[in-house]
């Protein structure tokens, strides 16, 4: 049994079999040569693949806010800011004018310095939104190199996903009935895999720091994500405190859907406001199922 920490991003536990979600493009991007005739015509390219970037983001949105809510879809309303930006369509054609080389390496070369830039920032929240350039720029190549990605949405089995990181888009799409808890190597609390996970109500563990190249596809593992915690290869003494856990918080979860909707109040009448401690905004929604009399703090820093 080998034990991994993370950061707590979503509650609850599960185990299941391993899923390795592999992101590949790095390795995949073609790079040649244009003569300056060819500058338009690549261009023309790029645009026709942002708009049908476009036209999947706004799908994307509408599943999330049925599904997930308002405040999960508004996560998709930045990627297609960044679609529509004319500041990224000019770096873009000023590029290609520049370098002479294809659409494809160029705005490869461009969503590394955004991620550079985005990554420099000693603001973690900053830091995090790299996944929505990684979502934004990885569909528009996948559009110009006619290729689909990889997607968690086919998955027929119960299991446990592990990914360097999972971009909104991964998030939305997953066959969430099957996906029983989350591990990545990357990604905090604030990340847009976290916001979704703990909307959806799965079980991560996030920003452990590399660990899947030791790891097997099919190897049983145990997600805490109260704790931060993921157990591969558990033991039985592990196995049978997961299943404790679980058991003990459905009880808890049913226990308290029967009292959320009964005002807080001493014996002697005194009402008392009960109001939550939140982290991002998306959870507010939470913060209403359970009924509680509005935010008691906010942390944004």
């Amino acid at each position: 049994m080998r034990e991994l920490r993370g950061i707590a991003a979503s509650p609850g536990t599960a185990f299941a079999p391993v899923f390795i979600f592999y992101d590949d493009y790095n390795a995949s991007i073609p790079s040649y040569s244009i003569s300056s005739e060819d500058i338009e015509s690549e261009f023309e390219r790029f645009y026709e693949a942002v708009e049908q970037a476009k036209e999947e983001v706004r799908a994307l949105r509408s599943k999330a806010r049925r599904e997930a809510g308002e405040e999960q879809a508004a996560i998709f309303d930045a990627h297609l800011m960044m679609l529509d930006d004319p500041e990224v369509a000019a770096n873009v054609r000023n590029n290609l004018g520049l370098s002479l080389l294809n659409a494809e390496d160029v705005i490869f070369s461009i969503e590394q310095e955004m991620i550079d830039q985005l990554s420099s920032s000693q603001d973690p929240y900053i830091q995090e939104r790299v996944s929505d350039v990684h979502d934004v720029m990885r569909r528009i190549l996948g559009h110009l190199l006619h290729r689909e990605r990889l997607s968690l949405a086919d998955i027929d089995r119960d299991v446990i996903v592990v990914a360097r990181d999972l971009l909104p888009s991964d998030m939305v799409g997953m066959a969430r009935s099957r996906i029983k808890g989350i591990a990545t190597e990357a990604g905090g609390r604030t990340s847009h895999a976290a916001i979704l996970a703990r909307a959806f109500e799965i079980p991560a563990v996030l920003g452990i720091g590399p660990f899947m190249a030791d790891l097997k596809s099919g190897i049983p593992l145990i997600v805490d994500g109260d704790r931060g915690l993921v157990l591969v290869d558990p033991d039985e003494g592990a196995l049978k405190m997961e299943k404790a856990a679980r058991s003990l918080r459905l009880q808890k979860e049913r226990a308290f859907a029967g009292i959320r909707n009964i005002p807080a109040a001493t014996k002697d009448g005194t009402r008392i406001l009960l109001k939550a401690n939140i982290e991002v905004p998306e959870e507010v929604e939470t913060v209403i199922e359970n009924n509680a009399d509005g935010i008691g703090l906010f942390r944004s820093e």
